[in-house]
């Protein structure tokens, strides 16, 4: 493990674009002819320690765990990554944190123990699934889980669909938006997907309770940065699915529309899926469509390099052997819903004509058969 002093030393040629390598190797050639290096060691700690103190201010105490290394660790008795299981242990928190006058105590209190009572669920069938295993005629393990949601969406009833949610309160759209990403974490297998789910729900119950005046811009920016830098790692993990499974359905948010999923959500209402469709009207703009399409046109090349065939293609050929599969495209403009407005409108179809060979199209299909 490097020690202070070895850290320092990489601040030092990152600061002075060197390689870390260069100074372990040859240390009296650039601490003799560049004094400023010894300068630079002393500053990079505190320098380092400002940026850091600067970020947990700005996000709040200790979450800045994104891309952090994922290690085994133990979380109520199971084993869990360190990552979700730090967000974990902060939401813990949560409940017992928040005053009666605390700002959206009605959303982000509900949601924090949605939360926990989810992930003590999956302990429980984990903890007995090789018991569930070996008896005859058990229960679908999906039953609990959507008594769970079923629960909380009655709890978390005003804010269910994101037009109707904004009509009620000045950040209605958001905390709709937040609670459709987080009741999906019902349909994340991976960690990484996971805990991305909790640390955007950190991030915005950590800015609702800060002492600066909410802004709308600022929910933007949270909900931007975080479709933005995730924007590769979404349509990968769609990928990577759709060749296990290309009638799996997840969590359609992200897709609003121009790549559908073709079948039924196990856990949530068509009209529930539809509502949410348009909820990049929040922050849709140029710039996220140009780094969506560079996201989607590379995968689509690893995907035709691997297969031989692009993927549209070999969702037809899956079509052709389930003739009694009836595919479900959902609608994107529903009135419980967000609008794009003229710009948007302007650049989603363009976005949509570029994308087309992301989609099926039934008639041309009919037509070849």
């Amino acid at each position: 493990m490097a020690g202070p002093f070895t850290l320092r030393l990489k601040n030092v040629a990152l600061l002075s674009g060197l390689q870390y390598s260069d100074f372990a190797a040859r240390p009296a050639v650039y601490w003799l002819c560049c004094p400023a290096c010894s300068i630079l060691t002393l500053l990079s700690g505190p320098i380092y320690r400002i940026f850091k103190y600067r970020q947990r201010k700005k996000l709040g105490n200790s979450f800045l765990f994104r891309k952090r290394k994922q290690t085994d660790f133990c979380y109520n008795g199971g084993v869990m990554g360190e990552r979700r299981n730090s967000a974990l242990e902060r939401i813990r928190e949560i409940p017992l944190e928040m005053r009666e006058d605390s700002p959206y105590k009605e959303v982000f209190r509900p949601l924090a123990f949605f939360f926990l009572d989810y992930f003590k669920e999956r302990e429980n069938q984990e903890a007995q699934s090789l018991e569930i295993a070996a008896v005859e005629g058990n229960t679908d393990a999906s039953v609990p889980i959507s008594s769970l949601l079923k629960r909380y969406q009655r709890e978390l009833q005003n804010f269910l669909f994101p037009g109707i949610a904004k009509e009620r309160s000045p950040f209605g759209d958001f905390f709709s938006i937040l609670i459709f990403l987080s009741f999906g974490i019902v349909l994340e297998k991976e960690e990484e997907a996971q805990s991305r789910i909790l640390e955007l729900y950190l991030q915005l119950y950590l800015y609702s309770q800060s002492d600066e005046a909410l802004e709308r811009s600022r929910f933007q920016d949270i909900f931007y940065s975080h479709f933005y830098d995730y924007c590769r790692d979404f349509l990968e993990e769609r990928y990577e699915e759709e060749e296990k499974d290309p009638f799996l359905y997840r969590n359609n948010i992200f897709f609003f529309g121009w790549m559908p999923y073709y079948g039924s959500s196990p856990f949530f209402s068509k009209d529930y899926v539809e509502s949410h469709q348009r909820d990049a009207a929040i922050f849709l703009g140029d710039r996220f469509l140009s780094h969506l399409y560079q996201a989607y046109e590379q995968e689509e090349k690893l995907w035709h390099k691997r297969r031989g065939k692009s993927r549209v293609q070999i969702l037809e050929e899956q079509f052709k052997k389930r003739i009694d599969f009836q595919p479900e495209n959902y609608c994107i403009e529903n009135a419980q819903g967000l609008s794009f407005h003229a710009h948007q409108e302007k650049l989603w179809k363009s976005f949509l004509e570029k994308t087309k060979d992301a989609r099926i199209d039934f008639e041309i299909m009919r037509e070849r058969t």
